[in-house]
């Protein structure tokens, strides 16, 4: 037999599929080598075309998850939108680091070796009594476990970075004119004087039937979309039993043939012996809890059209078909259905309708320069002196207004008098100008790093992403 194999292994045919085969086992192996690992994509995202890679991530996770304690760690294995949230903001990181590195290629920057050597020196963490300390630093690096040559080449990254962000993120000079009217805005108070009007000072007779009928087409009450479905059920006692799982499938597929052929679903019920149910379900509501209509289950329902089943549903306790009867769109309800329900409408409605004629013709009078009746001054801040509706109409509305302000239950006649600003000290402008400068600092980093974005575009490897986070984007 050997004699024969080696004999039949000379031929051309045999040396052509030996060939084959073997290509066979190795071609997975060496298909990055021949093929340049083209096949292989273990990116999270690119950003300007640099791949965050996967292993790039869980180094950066890691280090951070080191930096917490373990109560934060525990916290985040155990609550997922935490974990979701620390993850997202891991990644975020690595963004942002790869846009300002791509940035720093195109402007040709380069860090020295000094420059590095000079940042750990100054690092207070590897100093002792103010001076570099080699064993402090030695430790430091045996703990990393990334080594010197990984650790200078992070300091070197965050060097690198800070030289591209080094112009938007360098305080400007604030202006005093800029912090004064930051004061101003901020702590003026204003002089104003108001009436209050209040709907309960009024009385409003019940309605008319046809008063109500009228109020009603203007308003109606519309009743939700709803769908009527009707359901055979199959249970199983246990699901995860083969020979009680096979049987009531078995069943269901027979109770499928009657359904197809046309018989109803309450008598192919009963012929089978098998649970039969009706519900008619809002869209936007709940329903009770159901063997049957589930989450998924109507969800689908809600996709089909009527006078549809689904297939069989293989469910958690049995099996089940599910037929949708009727739609029943949203429409107005009736009349007589609600009228009890819209009296109490219909009088607040009036109500309010009362209080702004009173109030329109007390601002009537005025402005005609009689005294406002029911009119109250009062000097006031942005955020205290009256009610809140007056705060923000009296600093919303220019000095000189005469306006009516709509409130929740009330109506205000309101006229704003006079303002004036207190004086700044120079203390108060010092803080002025520090919270100034940092507001602007801000949006000029929020619009550097906008404008990065749009010269580096990130775009999301799905697969990596939705399989390291869990979820669909």
């Amino acid at each position: 037999m050997l004699k024969y194999l080696r004999d039949a292994s000379e031929k051309p045919v045999a040396k052509i599929l030996m060939g084959l085969l073997i290509f066979s086992f190795v071609g997975w192996g060496v298909a990055d080598y021949i093929f340049g690992d083209k096949q292989t994509d273990d990116s999270i995202i690119t950003v300007g075309g640099t791949p965050v890679t996967i292993a790039r991530f869980n180094n950066e996770r890691d280090r951070a998850l080191q930096r917490m304690d373990r109560a934060d760690q525990k916290h985040l294995y155990s609550d997922k939108e935490s974990l979701l949230a620390f993850n997202q903001t891991v990644l975020a990181g690595l963004r942002d680091q790869t846009m300002l590195d791509n940035r720093a290629d195109y402007l040709n920057f380069v860090v020295t070796p000094a420059a590095v050597a000079s940042v750990i020196r100054g690092t207070p963490q590897f100093q002792t009594n103010d001076k570099f300390d080699p064993n402090l630093y030695d430790g430091f690096i045996m703990k990393s476990g990334i080594g010197a040559a990984g650790f200078e080449d992070a300091v070197r990254g965050q060097i690198m970075r800070s030289y591209v962000m080094i112009g938007a993120s360098t305080p400007v000079n604030v202006p005093d004119f800029m912090a004064r009217a930051m004061g101003n805005a901020r702590y003026a108070v204003r002089k104003i004087n108001y009436a209050v009007v209040k709907n309960s000072d009024f009385k409003v007779a019940d309605p008319t039937d046809a008063q109500l009928s009228e109020f009603y087409a203007r308003s109606p009450i519309m009743l939700p979309e709803s769908r009527t479905v009707s359901y055979v059920f199959v249970p199983v006692s246990d699901m995860g039993e083969p020979d009680k799982s096979d049987a009531g499938l078995e069943e269901i597929k027979s109770i499928q043939l009657d359904i197809v052929a046309g018989d109803a679903m309450k008598s192919v019920a009963e012929k089978h012996h098998a649970k039969f149910g009706s519900e008619t379900i809002i869209n936007a509501g709940k329903i009770a809890p159901d063997p049957v209509l589930t989450p998924a289950v109507l969800k689908e329902v809600f996709g089909m059209e009527s006078g549809t089943e689904t297939d069989y549903i293989e469910l958690k306790d049995g099996y089940a078909i599910v037929r949708l009867e009727k739609i029943s769109p949203a429409a107005p309800a009736e009349f007589r259905d609600v009228r009890d329900t819209i009296v109490g409408q219909y009088k607040n409605e009036e109500l309010k309708k009362a209080a702004y004629i009173e109030a329109n013709a007390r601002l009537r009078d005025f402005k005609a320069g009689g005294a406002l009746r029911g009119g109250k001054v009062a000097t006031v801040g942005r955020t205290d002196g009256a009610y809140v509706d007056i705060l923000v109409a009296a600093f919303s509305n220019p000095v000189g207004s005469k306006i009516i302000v709509p409130g929740t239950d009330s109506f205000y006649v309101l006229s704003i008098e006079s303002e004036n600003f207190p004086a700044q000290t120079a203390d108060k402008m010092k803080s002025l100008s520090t919270e100034s400068q940092k507001m602007l600092t801000r949006a000029m980093t929020d619009d550097y790093m906008a404008f990065l974005l749009r010269q580096y575009p990130v775009k999301i490897n799905k697969r990596n992403f939705n399989r390291l986070f869990g979820q669909n984007q």
